[in-house]
């Protein structure tokens, strides 16, 4: 036979196999950097997490990690997706949190930039015609 042939008949009986190895690996890795940020999430907001909604999240770590250790690609797939989807729902309730106005206003709350009160600059609003005059348009070059 033909080398070409050979090898055309080989690369066809191992691509389905080859296919399946690039799923679970790629699951596989989906699957331990959500719980690396889970984890990360979950220890960082402590204090900002019910215990109820921390109880179910580490609930959904456990899964994970056990369906990691199979190595059971379609374990694999539903551990990720019930990890992102309270993940996801964890991540909605600490933004609610910091920004009670529910979407309204400033996201990050006091103490970062753009968090002044909106609210007296609203007042003053209409009494400051003249705005735009302490306003500065410029141009600079950083020189090395």
């Amino acid at each position: 036979m033909n080398e070409s042939i050979l090898f055309l008949t080989f690369t066809a009986a191992y691509e389905e196999e080859d296919k399946t190895k690039k799923e679970k690996i790629d699951t596989h890795n989906r699957l331990d950097s959500a719980i690396y940020s889970t984890e990360k999430t979950l220890t960082d907001n402590k204090d900002k997490i019910s215990e109820e909604d921390a109880k179910k999240l580490q609930e959904a770590l456990d899964e994970a990690k056990k369906a990691l250790e199979t190595d059971d690609l379609e374990a694999m797939k539903a551990a990720e997706e019930k990890l992102n989807a309270e993940a996801h729902r964890i991540a909605s309730l600490l933004y609610q949190n910091t920004n009670p106005a529910g979407g309204q206003g400033q996201p990050f709350g006091e103490g970062f930039p753009g968090a002044e009160n909106t609210q007296g600059q609203a007042d003053s609003a209409g009494s400051n015609d003249n705005k735009d005059e302490d306003i500065v348009d410029a141009e600079f070059e950083e020189k090395k």
